[in-house]
C-alpha cells in the first residue's frame, strides 16, 4: 500500500464532497494538490496544501478552507487526526493500523522489481558508471543535487563513519541482515530457510510494534514508494539516496536505543512473538535499503568488514 497515493486520495475525496455542497467550484483544478511527510512527527505524519491552492477557488481563506477539509478528513477511516496548521495546511495523524497495513504490503510485494520501468533513466545512469568507480563513490555522486557541484573525495567516500552516507546505508543493510543470525541463535526453532523465514514475517503480530522507535521506523518504511514516485517524476536520483541515508540512520538509532534499554532491542530473549514482530520490521528494512541501494546500482552488502 502506497499510503501517501491512498491520502492523496481521501485529500480530494474530500474536496469533491466539498464541491458537491457548492463550497468548491465543480471541475476544480485539483493537479497542485499534495501530500507530503510532516517535517515534524509533532505535526502529525501527513501534511496537505489542498486548502492553500484551491481558496482562491472557493473565494475563501485559506485557513477557513482548510478547516472545512479537515472536517471531512476527521471522518476517514484512515485518520486519527486533522488539524489545521499555518496559513492553512492540514496536519494528518494516520491511525496506527494504516502503518502496519503498509508493512504488510512491504513484506508481500516485490518492489524491487517493479521500479525499473519508472525509474530506468536513473538505472542507465548508474550501469554506465559501474565498472569505473566503487559503490561507495558511485552513492556520494548520487546523494547530492544535480545541479550541486560535484566534490567527490574518493577516500571519505569509504570512511567507515556514520556520517558517511555510502556506509551508513551499506552498513545499515549488513547490520539488519545479521540480526537475523542473531535471533537464531536466541531462537533455533526460527527458519533459516528465506521462503519459510518469509512466510513466518508476514503473519507476525505486527500490532506488538507499539514502541516510538518501531512506529518512527514504520513512517520512514512507508515512505518509499512515495519517494521512488517523486524522484522519478522529478528526475532526482539524490531524494533516494537520501531516504535511504535517513531510513538507515532511523534504523542505527533504534539498535543503539536497544542496547541501552533492553525493552527496545530487536531480539527479545524471553519474548518471541515480539521478537518476530521485529524481525518483521528489520525485513522491511532489508526489503528497502536493497531495493533502494539496487535502483541506484549500487550493491547491498550482508557483511562489512
Amino acid at each position: 500500500m502506497n499510503v501517501f497515493a491512498a491520502m492523496l486520495e481521501r485529500v480530494q475525496a474530500a474536496a469533491d464532497a466539498l464541491a458537491a455542497e457548492g463550497v468548491l467550484p465543480a471541475g476544480f483544478d485539483r493537479t497542485r494538490v499534495t501530500v507530503e511527510p510532516s517535517r515534524d512527527p509533532v505535526f502529525g505524519d501527513i501534511t496537505t496544501n489542498a486548502a492553500l491552492v484551491l481558496a482562491q477557488a472557493a473565494g475563501m481563506a485559506s485557513r477557513q478552507l482548510a478547516t472545512a477539509i479537515a472536517l471531512k478528513l476527521r471522518a476517514d477511516a484512515f485518520v486519527e487526526r486533522a488539524e489545521v496548521a499555518g496559513p492553512g495546511f492540514v496536519n494528518i495523524t494516520l491511525r496506527p493500523d494504516v502503518w502496519t497495513q503498509a508493512l504488510q504490503t512491504t513484506l508481500t510485494d516485490d518492489v524491487i522489481s517493479k521500479e525499473p520501468s519508472l525509474f530506468s533513466h536513473f538505472n542507465n545512469f548508474s550501469n554506465s558508471i559501474h565498472d569505473e568507480i566503487c559503490d561507495a563513490v558511485r552513492f556520494t555522486m548520487l546523494f547530492g543535487a544535480h545541479d550541486a557541484v560535484l566534490d567527490v573525495d574518493p577516500v571519505k567516500a569509504r570512511e567507515q563513519s556514520y556520517e558517511n552516507p555510502a556506509f551508513n546505508v551499506q552498513y545499515g543493510h549488513a547490520r539488519a541482515r545479521a540480526i537475523f543470525r542473531q535471533a537464531r541463535d536466541a531462537f533455533p526453532d526460527l527458519p533459516a530457510d528465506p521462503v519459510e523465514r518469509a512466510t513466518l514475517l508476514r503473519a507476525a503480530p505486527l500490532e506488538l510494534l507499539a514502541d516510538a522507535g518501531d512506529r518512527a521506523l514504520l513512517r520512514w518504511i512507508a515512505q518509499y514508494p512515495h519517494v521512488v514516485e517523486t524522484a522519478a517524476l522529478a528526475r532526482e536520483p539524490h531524494r533516494v539516496a537520501v531516504y535511504l541515508h535517513e531510513l538507515a540512520s532511523a534504523f542505527h538509532a533504534q539498535s543503539c536505543h536497544g542496547k541501552a534499554t533492553p525493552h527496545l532491542r530487536f531480539i527479545i530473549q524471553n519474548d518471541r512473538e515480539l521478537t518476530v514482530a521485529h524481525l518483521a520490521l528489520v525485513e522491511a528494512v532489508v526489503i528497502i535499503l536493497a531495493a533502494g541501494l539496487a535502483l541506484l546500482g549500487v550493491g547491498a552488502p550482508d557483511e562489512i568488514c
